[in-house]
């Protein structure tokens, strides 16, 4: 089964440096960095952009900080797979750091959402669990889902706006709406995302989703917490403890389990709500009907972006 160290490799902007502080002239910036040493000032790599297999930019196994924005996903094989460890990170922030315990091999790394802006509205699925493996992603109503139909067994939504992801093709059958958690930070700049590692946690089978549209179109709802920037979190999934336990901003969970803070975080749970007739949800919203919509830009992105 694919999964990976879920991580954003920046692949079109690799450079390496010393001692460079975290300032941009474009504030929504996404981007993560690489350090070989806990220390700030130690050399590190800089990505904004997929990468497949890091070692072309020189990434090897002695990985011990990352900063970042945005939300990235880390894997230790591959390919944007895991190996028998299945260590996977899920890292999200605003100009967020944190070290590692010990060295880390992070041998493929990619972000989820648009390719544009890191808030943008987007979904993206995965064909692995752990956001392993094949993606399709969209920010358009997606009737069908291509090569992925009946493929998906995680996925992430960023942006403003809830998602609707349906069981059976054009919109129909078992629906979920997914509604993002909101981050927020300085200077008017703020991040909206949700996860959801494998589909149990959704509530739908997996390899179950053929259709997705954008709005809030089903009764079953899930609705994540809003959190500041100052608690930023990381998630991990594991069957190892590689990270520090002294963080208690940090989501630790082991053998693919999402172990909450309760602290910082409330749990997340598939909220039953009254059915509301969504004819008149859209009117009120301004939604279209998806049935009728038409498909927009749509990219899809196997093991190796491009």
């Amino acid at each position: 089964m694919m999964a990976a160290l879920v991580r954003i490799f920046v692949a079109l902007a690799s450079v390496i440096s010393y001692g460079v502080t975290l300032s941009f002239d474009q504030p929504d910036l996404r981007y993560i960095k690489l350090y070989y040493d806990n220390k700030p000032d130690s050399p590190f790599k800089e990505f904004l952009d997929y990468s497949s297999n890091t070692s072309v930019q020189g990434v090897d196994n002695t990985i011990q900080r990352a900063c970042y924005s945005g939300v990235w996903l880390l894997y230790n094989h591959y390919d944007y797979d895991y190996n028998v460890e299945r260590d996977v990170y899920y890292l999200y922030g605003l100009d967020r750091c944190f070290n590692f315990s010990s060295p880390q091999s992070v041998l493929s790394l990619r972000y989820a959402g648009s390719p544009s802006a890191m808030n943008d509205v987007y979904f993206t699925l995965y064909e692995g669990d752990i956001f392993s493996g094949k993606e399709y992603k969209s920010n358009a109503n997606s009737p069908s889902l291509g090569d992925l139909d009946m493929k998906v067994s995680s996925l992430v939504v960023n942006g403003q706006s809830p998602w609707t992801f349906f069981t059976g093709l054009q919109f129909t059958g078992e629906a979920v709406c997914v509604y993002p958690v909101v981050i927020s930070g300085s200077n008017n700049i703020y991040l909206h995302h949700e996860e959801f590692q494998s589909m149990d946690h959704m509530g739908l089978p997996d390899n179950s989703i053929k259709s997705v549209a954008k709005g809030c179109l089903s009764s079953k709802i899930y609705r994540g917490d809003r959190q500041q920037v100052e608690h930023t979190k990381i998630a991990r999934w594991s069957n190892h403890d590689h990270m520090e336990q002294n963080d208690q901003n940090i989501l630790q969970t082991d053998r693919g389990g999402l172990d909450l803070n309760q602290e910082d975080h409330e749990d997340h749970d598939l909220l039953q709500v009254d059915h509301v007739d969504l004819d008149v949800h859209r009117a009120n919203n301004g939604d279209v009907d998806p049935r009728h919509a038409a498909h927009g830009s749509l990219q899809r992105r196997g093991a190796e972006h491009v």
